[in-house]
C-alpha cells in the first residue's frame, strides 16, 4: 500500500517557490524557503490590536457598549466572505467543533461519524463532547468513502457527521450531502484547511449545517489561535452565541439572528466561555482582504511542486476532482515501494 507524505505551503505567500544556485553547480538549485513560517500578521491589524490593549478592555462585551467591537465586525466580514448568514468567533477551531456538536444536540455517548484522515483536534472535539467517534474510510484521493459512510450510518445509528476537509482535500460534497439528507444526518464541515475553496462552484463551508474555520498560526489566516463558526440556521446560530459565552449581551453581535430567536433558549443554554477577544479579531480582519492573493500564491507553488513530484519515480500526487477549486496550502503525495 502506498505511503502518503505531505508538505506545508502556507509560508509561501510572498513569492513562489524560492531557489538558489548551488555553489559550483549553476544547473542545480536548492529549495531555500523556510517552510515553517506562518502567513504574516499585517501591520494594520497589529496597530489596531495595540490600540485595543491600551484601553485595557480586550473583552468583546461591555455593559456600557452597543456592539461594533472588532470581534463583532470580524464576524460580519467573515459571514459576507463565505456567503453565510451568521458567523461567530471563538477561541479555537477545536472549540468551534465542540460547540457545533452541542448545538446540533449531541449527547454523551452518541456516535459521531468522522472521516479517518483527519487531525487530532477533530476526534478530540468528539471526546470533549463526551461522544464516541465512528471513523469512516477514505479513498485514494484522501476524500471520504461514501460507500463506507453509508455502511457506518446504518451500523452506528449516528445522526451527525463531522466531515474534515483534511489538508484541503474536499470530498464529493454533493454526494455526501445527498447521502446525509437521505438518512437525516446533520453535517458539520471542518474547514480549517479549506477557507476560500470551492466545490462545483460553491464555497466549501456552505454545504453543511455548520462550518468551522481556524485562525491558528499555520492556517489560512493567522491570529495565533482562534476559530470561527458559520451557519444559515437562526436557531443554531442563537445556540452557538449563547454557548460561546455571550451572557445576555448577544445583541452586541453583528452577524446574528433576530433577538426574538434568543428568547426561548436564553435561560436554558450553558455558557462554555469560549469567546474570541477583540484583540484576536483585530489581527484577523485585515487578513481577510488578502486571502485571495495568498491563495493564488499557494496554488502557484502547489502546481510547481505537483509537476515536480509527478516526474519522480514511485511518487504519485493526489488526484484532484475537476469540480474542486482548492486552496493549495499544503501538498500530499503517495509513495509506492519499488518492486524488487
Amino acid at each position: 500500500m502506498a505511503q502518503r507524505k505531505q508538505w506545508d505551503l502556507t509560508s509561501l505567500v510572498s513569492a513562489d517557490i524560492a531557489a538558489e544556485n548551488i555553489a559550483g553547480r549553476p544547473d542545480r538549485a536548492v529549495f531555500s524557503k523556510v517552510m515553517s513560517d506562518p502567513v504574516p500578521i499585517l501591520e494594520e491589524g497589529i496597530a489596531r490590536a495595540v490600540e485595543i490593549l491600551r484601553t485595557s478592555r480586550p473583552f468583546r462585551y461591555g455593559e456600557d457598549t452597543r456592539g461594533g467591537g472588532e470581534a463583532s465586525l470580524l464576524e460580519a466580514d467573515f459571514a459576507a466572505l463565505i456567503e453565510r448568514k451568521y458567523a461567530l468567533g471563538v477561541n479555537s477551531c477545536g472549540c468551534s467543533l465542540f460547540l457545533a456538536l452541542r448545538a446540533l444536540g449531541a449527547r454523551p455517548g452518541d456516535p459521531i461519524l468522522c472521516n479517518a484522515f483527519t487531525l487530532a483536534p477533530v476526534p478530540g472535539s468528539i471526546a470533549h463532547a463526551a461522544c464516541r467517534a465512528v471513523m469512516v474510510d477514505i479513498n485514494d484521493d484522501l476524500s471520504i468513502d461514501c460507500n463506507d459512510l453509508r455502511e457506518k450510518i446504518r451500523s452506528s445509528g449516528a445522526r451527525i457527521l463531522l466531515l474534515s476537509h483534511m489538508r484541503g482535500h474536499v470530498s464529493d460534497l454533493e454526494a455526501v450531502m445527498e447521502l446525509c439528507r437521505h438518512y437525516q444526518v446533520a453535517v458539520i464541515e471542518d474547514c480549517a484547511h479549506t477557507l476560500g475553496a470551492r466545490w462545483n462552484g460553491h464555497l466549501v463551508g456552505g454545504f453543511g449545517d455548520i462550518a468551522c474555520f481556524s485562525s491558528q498560526s499555520f492556517k489560512h489566516i493567522n491570529s495565533g489561535e482562534g476559530g470561527i463558526l458559520a451557519t444559515d440556521d437562526p436557531d443554531i446560530a442563537a445556540r452557538l452565541i449563547l454557548m460561546s459565552g455571550s451572557y445576555m449581551m448577544y445583541s452586541q453581535h453583528e452577524a446574528r439572528p433576530a433577538l426574538d430567536d434568543f428568547e426561548p433558549m436564553r435561560d436554558a443554554i450553558p455558557n462554555f466561555s469560549m469567546r474570541m477577544t477583540d484583540v484576536t479579531a483585530a489581527l484577523l480582519r485585515p487578513q481577510l482582504r488578502e486571502l485571495a492573493t495568498w491563495a493564488a500564491a499557494w496554488n502557484r507553488s502547489y502546481h510547481l511542486l505537483e509537476a515536480g513530484l509527478a516526474s519522480i519515480p514511485n511518487l504519485r500526487p493526489i488526484l484532484r476532482d475537476s469540480r474542486e477549486a482548492y486552496v493549495g496550502s499544503s501538498i500530499q503525495f503517495g509513495f509506492a515501494m519499488p518492486e524488487r
